[in-house]
């Protein structure tokens, strides 16, 4: 055996070890994070059973009027329905829901799907009326009616009682003059 021959043996079982070293390595790696991923999805089952008992069905029934009393049909009404439970949504995880709905031909609307302890008015809007500043991102104050609470959390705030036949009046004023 010549010299050369030997020295590329030997690379070359030096190069097998490095590469069964590597994919071991990986190997390692991998599992663990699997183990990782595992122990972090039992956690957050238990934390999302354990929070589930702060939840309950949120409803709402509210209606739209303008300045007049007269229904708005076709507003857009855009709802967050807070909970402790940790929601997947499009890959990322966050602790409320999404509700949307628009406004009948009286004015009425209904928000029910999601479950949570707080149901959050986030948008209402509709082209040619315009909302109490209460109701405008941004410009929300204490007692402003924009939050309504389902559960009580230990903080002694008052807990809200949806009603189907005393709905949640909202009422906005035309940006424009329009007759009725």
């Amino acid at each position: 055996m010549t010299a050369t021959f030997r020295e590329s043996i030997l690379r070359l079982r030096s190069s097998s070890w490095f590469l069964t070293g590597l994919v071991v390595v990986v190997c390692l790696g991998f599992m663990l994070d699997i183990r990782d991923l595992f122990a972090k999805a039992w956690q957050m089952a238990q934390y999302n059973r354990y929070a589930a008992g702060y939840d309950t069905h949120v409803h709402f029934w509210g209606k739209v009027v303008d300045q007049n009393g007269y229904p708005v049909e076709g507003a857009a009404i855009v709802a967050s329905v807070t909970t402790m439970r940790l929601v997947k949504v499009k890959g990322k995880y966050r602790e409320y829901g999404i509700l949307t709905t628009r406004s009948a031909a009286d004015g009425s609307f209904k928000l029910d799907g999601a479950e949570g302890f707080a149901l959050t008015i986030e948008q209402f809007y509709k082209d040619g009326y315009v909302l109490p500043s209460a109701y405008q991102a941004g410009t929300r104050w204490p007692g402003a009616k924009y939050h309504y609470r389902y559960k009580d959390m230990g903080t002694d705030q008052v807990i809200f009682t949806p009603s189907r036949s005393h709905p949640e009046v909202f009422t906005c004023g035309s940006s424009t003059s329009q007759s009725h």
